[in-house]
């Protein structure tokens, strides 16, 4: 069995495209609480149709769940690496909530 369950938060926007069969992708990295000191990184890869509707929402700071299955591939140096092919990603907090933090922070900040 290979299956993948995380929630975190978005590193930096993500990245979309399509493949060359014309398949709508995101790219993006989820930063995953291990302890209070510790975090790991997740590279995530979600090819669907649904992959162009939500990439707006994908950006910096917002927290997602993703399910999925653990990938391996080389690397040009021929190291190995991973990613998470996502079959799910859901939202955990909202747009507004996160638009609202960020004029809070504006309002909070000195001019």
């Amino acid at each position: 069995m290979n299956s993948v369950v995380l929630s975190g938060r978005l590193g930096q926007d993500a990245e979309s495209g399509y493949t060359d069969s014309g398949t709508p992708y995101v790219r993006f990295s989820i930063a995953v609480q291990r302890n209070k000191e510790q975090v790991d990184w997740f590279p995530v890869s979600y090819l669907n149709a649904s992959a162009e509707k939500i990439s707006g929402w994908l950006l910096k700071g917002r927290m997602v769940g993703v399910v999925g299955s653990l990938e391996t591939f080389k690397r040009k140096d021929e190291s190995t690496g991973f990613s998470v092919r996502a079959h799910r990603v859901e939202f955990l907090d909202s747009k507004k909530a996160e638009s609202e933090k960020e004029s809070a922070t504006e309002e909070a900040v000195p001019a």
